[in-house]
């Protein structure tokens, strides 16, 4: 016996990719090898822009740059020149804490390096003492708290009492209710008449 409230269980068909590697499930899931292959040969056997050869292997422009000066691939005579801009990528700046925490561990290191050393050096003990006194005003800097918007100059109305701007407000009110009922009152009549 079937329940027609109860549908038929679904059933997903996943079709193989072309190249019998299955795809990514996720964005920071790593390319399988024989991508990374496909965009090596294109990559050292053409002329092909990057994004061509993105096009083709499903594979981002950015990732193949990067692909190319990781791997350090060679470009065939004639390619298009590789423009890296590495000045432009973007770095998170590090503020407060993080920030005086980094100092803090590069001035333990060049403490433990004065330490083992026999003699002083006057000017790496002065940089570490620098690095510590950059730590502790790092440290300090705090992302201020939102600043709650200024007072008005006009003193607030207070909710128990009344003002003679909220009574006009009222009556005004009023009236135009008052004006519209009546000729809402004298239209009616009219009809009636008629």
């Amino acid at each position: 016996m079937r329940y027609p409230f109860r549908p038929d269980p679904v059933i997903r068909i996943s079709v193989p990719e072309i190249t019998g590697v299955e795809r990514r499930t996720y964005r920071q899931q790593p390319h399988p090898t024989s991508t990374v292959e496909a965009v090596r040969q294109l990559v050292e056997g053409t002329r092909l822009t990057f994004k061509t050869i993105g096009h083709r292997t499903g594979v981002n422009s950015g990732t193949i740059s990067r692909w190319v000066e990781k791997y350090d691939w060679t470009r065939p005579e004639g390619a298009a020149p590789l423009n890296r801009r590495p000045e432009r990528r973007w770095v998170r700046p590090m503020h407060g804490r993080i920030l005086a925490s980094r100092l803090r561990i590069q001035a333990e290191r060049l403490l433990r390096y004065l330490e083992s050393d026999p003699q002083v050096d006057p000017k790496a003990l002065e940089e570490g003492l620098r690095l510590l006194a950059q730590a502790r005003e790092e440290q300090k800097i705090h992302t201020p708290a939102r600043q709650p918007p200024p007072r008005s100059i006009v003193a607030p109305e207070q909710p128990g009492r009344r003002t003679k701007k909220h009574h006009d407000r009222v009556a005004a009110a009023l009236k135009g209710w008052g004006t519209r009922y009546t000729r809402l009152e004298a239209r009616h009549r009219a009809m009636l008449e008629e």
